[in-house]
């Protein structure tokens, strides 16, 4: 993928209900821009020292892929991100990489018939993201079905959950979850609970996972449940560290 082009894949993932959904969120340290990755894996979690501890050991294996031997695939469509977006020197970026600063990520989340894009003007002054939108990419033709302003975006979760794209923005005057319909691109807001302080989010389809806290001193905690119930969420304390340079990359 080009700094200004989203192509089709054939690779598309499902997603599974489960009547028992636990998380468990990772944040480990990188080098460079990207610090840190937030991993949610399905599974028992299991809330003693030594599991929050040696968490970051599976991360690589969880996160680690390879490419696929056989024939290269060949795109039946490609999206602009000038013409998605209007301007010229606009590009695409993943939703789900930090989009405060320009992390120059590339990547869609897939929300079935829908692939959704942010897409922006990057700013080598500043190295951030410049009046950042969201679009929605037809699968089947590659043409852009709506576009949305939602305001400031932190990052948003790798997989829709009930048909919504779920975002963080924790730097307005009333900070919010921003659930994203990626079917239409309607956009609603969800206040987050006092004192909560984010810095990443996830969703395994049905629930929304938020880590907030401050990871440098390793007193995260996180919180999971319904997008419209954030103040009824379970919480879990996370003691693992990380750096807050790049704290919500991927």
């Amino acid at each position: 993928m080009n700094d200004t082009s989203v192509h089709n894949s054939s690779d598309r993932h499902g997603l599974r209900a489960q009547k028992r959904r636990t998380a468990l969120v990772v944040v480990v340290a990188a080098a460079a821009v990207v610090a840190a990755i937030v991993a949610l894996t399905r599974g028992d979690i299991d809330p003693s020292p030594d599991s929050r501890t040696d968490v970051a050991s599976g991360v690589n294996a969880a996160t680690t892929t390879e490419q696929a031997s056989g024939p290269t695939h060949t795109s039946a469509w490609s999206a602009e991100a000038g013409s998605a977006y209007g301007r010229e020197f606009a590009a695409f970026r993943s939703p789900a990489a930090g989009l405060m600063f320009d992390s120059g990520a590339y990547g869609v989340v897939d929300g079935g018939d829908v692939l959704v894009s942010a897409v922006g003007l990057p700013n080598p002054r500043t190295y951030s993201l410049d009046d950042v939108q969201l679009v929605g990419i037809g699968v089947s033709d590659g043409e852009v079905q709506w576009s949305a302003s939602p305001g400031g975006l932190d990052s948003c979760a790798s997989r829709p959950a009930r048909g919504e794209l779920l975002c963080l923005d924790s730097y307005s005057d009333v900070p919010a979850a921003v659930a994203v319909g990626v079917d239409n691109g309607a956009t609603r807001r969800s206040p987050l609970p006092d004192r909560w302080f984010p810095f990443a989010i996830e969703s395994d389809g049905d629930s929304v996972y938020i880590l907030e806290g401050n990871p440098e001193d390793s007193e995260s905690v996180l919180h999971g449940g319904s997008v419209d119930a954030l103040t009824d969420a379970w919480s879990l304390p996370i003691a693992a560290f990380a750096p807050w340079e790049g704290v919500g990359e991927r």
